[in-house]
């Protein structure tokens, strides 16, 4: 999946389906001490489970493996 600053994309958790903006992308250790590919992304306003975020920006792993479990997806 190519994914870049500025991409739309859908994911599920166990909050629910979201849908937002990639506003960064990082490189940062894990807690295992790996160098490891973050996402930050602005969660959609509209989104039902926004309103109960503290900020309306979530970071991600962005490990292949890890975005496949979430079934991160590119939309329109």
């Amino acid at each position: 999946m190519n994914l870049s600053i500025g991409t739309r994309v859908r994911w599920e958790s166990a909050a629910g389906v979201m849908r937002g903006t990639i506003k960064n992308i990082v490189l940062s250790p894990a807690s295992n001490g790996n160098m490891t590919p973050w996402i930050d992304i602005e969660v959609d306003s509209n989104t039902v489970v926004a309103q109960f975020l503290i900020s309306p920006v979530i970071r991600l792993c962005a490990n292949d493996d890890d975005l496949k479990m979430m079934r991160v997806t590119c939309v329109m």
